[in-house]
């Protein structure tokens, strides 16, 4: 990747402390992303699909309450702990950042922010999911985990044509920092001779 020539710009493998945007995912990433960004004592805008959050969180309180839920992540489950249990075996399915943080907060009180991220022009930081960051752009921006890939010895890695648009997005937003700490293995993979041609 190359920049604007013009711009002193730069890919980083380390973590840079204060980015103006962090890229992510899925809405579950960005919405506990911004939880610890809070956490630490930042200001924080949240570019997500907040109603789809607000809607997961209110159906995770009926079924930690066992009462059914009509959420189609969650109607298959009985109780709470089949939740849990779920996100144990598969801790890469797209609810699990949401269970983990509604196993470590008070729900209600992530229903609060979910329904009331702050603004934009007030925030130190902007956590945005991929899709929401189309067609804008950032200083500096961190790419968070969870993005799909895997390498098995082959010229690229194995992305499908989706997370490959979806990577592509995230990664054509930061104007002079681009941080791909939480990737490296992925640009490492990219870059080495084996997927010269």
């Amino acid at each position: 990747m190359r920049g604007t020539s013009s711009i002193a710009d730069g890919v980083v493998s380390s973590k840079i402390d204060d980015p103006d945007a962090i890229l992510c995912r899925t809405n579950a990433t960005a919405f506990s992303v911004m939880i610890e960004q809070l956490s630490m004592g930042k200001k924080a805008s949240l570019e997500a699909n907040t109603s789809e959050i607000s809607r997961f969180i209110e159906q995770a309180i009926r079924v930690r309450a066992d009462l059914k839920s009509d959420h189609p992540e969650l109607e298959a489950f009985q109780n709470w702990q089949e939740v849990k249990d779920y996100c144990v075996e598969y801790p890469r399915a797209e609810i699990a950042p949401l269970v983990a943080l509604i196993e470590k907060n008070d729900p209600q009180k992530l229903l609060h922010v979910a329904r009331n991220s702050g603004s934009r022009e007030d925030a130190d930081v902007i956590v945005c999911t991929a899709h929401k960051s189309k067609g804008l752009e950032f200083g500096s921006v961190q790419l968070a985990g969870g993005y799909f890939y895997k390498d098995e010895g082959l010229k690229l890695p194995i992305i499908t044509d989706d997370e490959s648009r979806l990577m592509y997005v995230a990664v054509t937003r930061a104007k002079r920092v681009l941080d791909v700490s939480q990737h490296v293995d992925f640009f490492d993979l990219l870059s080495s001779p084996r997927h010269c041609y």
